[in-house]
């Protein structure tokens, strides 16, 4: 459901980062397993757990499903996107972190997408001056090999020609 609410709102841009939120007390009312959970979001979406109670069951199931969507693929390993408090008193009182934690991941993943956008043209004009110089030379370099060439030929010419005479 929460993936289907994702694609269905459309006032943001198309590479959004996109997080579902879940918050739950441990209880498993669907009774589907955590792959089948898993395949309900894309691998783009994050998923981010927030579990309140006592139950370690439960606590484990949504650590299992939490995810850090484009945020995990930037190479980052300490991405976890799971709180877990004991009472609501407690959650309020990490919900800054919590905050935090997702802002920071989805500003790297959208950076890291800008950044390979911009990387290309400016690899390319850092590049080309150098490139362009080595040709130029490379190209002065051969011309000027190939006439002293020409030159030692006409000069090995009119050697010949004077010994025959």
């Amino acid at each position: 459901a929460c993936q289907t609410m994702l694609d269905g709102y459309a006032q943001v841009a198309e590479n959004s980062f996109d997080v579902c939120v879940l918050l739950t007390d441990g209880e498993d009312r669907s009774y589907k397993t955590d792959a089948d959970l898993k395949k309900m979001v894309r691998p783009e979406t994050a998923v981010f757990g927030i579990f309140v109670g006592n139950d370690p069951l439960g606590q484990s199931k949504l650590h299992n499903l939490v995810g850090c969507g484009r945020a995990g693929h930037q190479g980052k390993k300490d991405c976890d996107f799971f709180a877990s408090a004991a009472d609501f008193d407690a959650l309020l009182d990490t919900t800054h972190e919590i905050a935090q934690d997702v802002t920071r991941s989805s500003d790297v993943a959208l950076c890291a997408e800008r950044t390979a956008i911009i990387e290309f043209p400016v690899l390319l004009c850092m590049i080309l001056p150098y490139t362009l110089w080595y040709l130029s030379c490379f190209t002065v370099t051969i011309a000027k090999r190939r006439m002293q060439k020409g030159r030692n030929y006409k000069q090995l010419d009119q050697i010949m020609l004077s010994d025959q005479a």
